[in-house]
């Protein structure tokens, strides 16, 4: 008697569900409930009856984020992002699951990808100034975001390690296993990093810059991150780039206050 094996589903469903997964992931954090995050399990469930890898993957890593984060309802999402991230490392070791260390590549800097890092930075700093200057009305009221009160030796330190550890978190979920995700549904081009550019831009609404023109120009700094991932092939490279941007950032808001 044979058994029936169901086949690997068409490519438009494997794309169909990783969109409706990153929909799912961006609604939960902007809308900011427990009921948002429902959508995420019940994907997962489809993606692994449909036998959609890339889906169900990706749907794993976003559910135990979202409810990382979720449980710390703190000022910034780094910290629960790092729970969800941790959460899932150790899920994935038990489980073995497949992309635990696909999209973790280091990457190289060769050739002129350090000045493709120093150039997305520096247009990143660029358009956050011009925001703050030209389009927000109170810039102060971003400057409580940083604390205050602390030893002067300790800012400037303080602020490397939280952009190193802000820019990990951010690119390992979006340039890591979302653009892992679209790469394997998508295909290697111009419709990977944009998917994901869109996602993080959204993901970016309440954050800085903020409102709609805020989350269309992180759309951009996405993209450009998205390349630098494409082009050094791993994930050092876009950090690298994130934590001189996010340096920027946070910096501009302590001279604000």
């Amino acid at each position: 008697m044979s058994r029936h094996v169901r086949q690997r589903p068409p490519r438009w469903v494997d794309q169909t569900l990783v969109l409706l997964v990153i929909v799912g992931y961006v609604t939960s954090f902007v809308m900011a409930g427990w009921i948002w995050i429902m959508p995420l399990p019940m994907l997962l469930g489809v993606a692994v009856w449909c036998r959609s890898g890339p889906a169900a993957d990706l749907a794993v890593l976003c559910t135990v984020v979202a409810l990382g984060t979720a449980l710390l309802p703190v000022r910034f999402s780094m910290p629960g992002l790092a729970l969800g991230l941790s959460a899932y490392a150790l899920l994935a070791h038990v489980a073995h699951l497949r992309p635990q260390s696909a999209w973790l590549r280091r990457g190289t800097l060769h050739g002129y990808t350090p000045a493709l890092i120093g150039a997305t930075a520096l247009v990143a700093g660029a358009a956050l100034v011009a925001w703050v200057l030209l389009i927000e009305s109170d810039p102060g009221h971003f400057a409580g975001l940083v604390p205050l009160g602390v030893a002067p030796w300790a800012i400037p330190v303080g602020v490397v390690m939280f952009a190193a550890a802000n820019a990990a978190v951010e690119e390992l979920v979006f340039r890591g296993a979302i653009m892992h995700a679209t790469d394997q549904t998508f295909g290697y081009g111009a419709a990977s990093v944009l998917v994901q550019a869109v996602a993080f831009g959204v993901w970016h609404m309440h954050g800085v810059p903020s409102g709609a023109l805020g989350a269309g120009m992180v759309v951009v700094y996405g993209a450009m991150l998205g390349v630098v991932r494409r082009k050094a092939d791993g994930l050092l490279a876009p950090w690298s780039a994130h934590i001189l941007a996010d340096v920027t950032i946070v910096v501009l808001l302590w001279m604000l206050g």
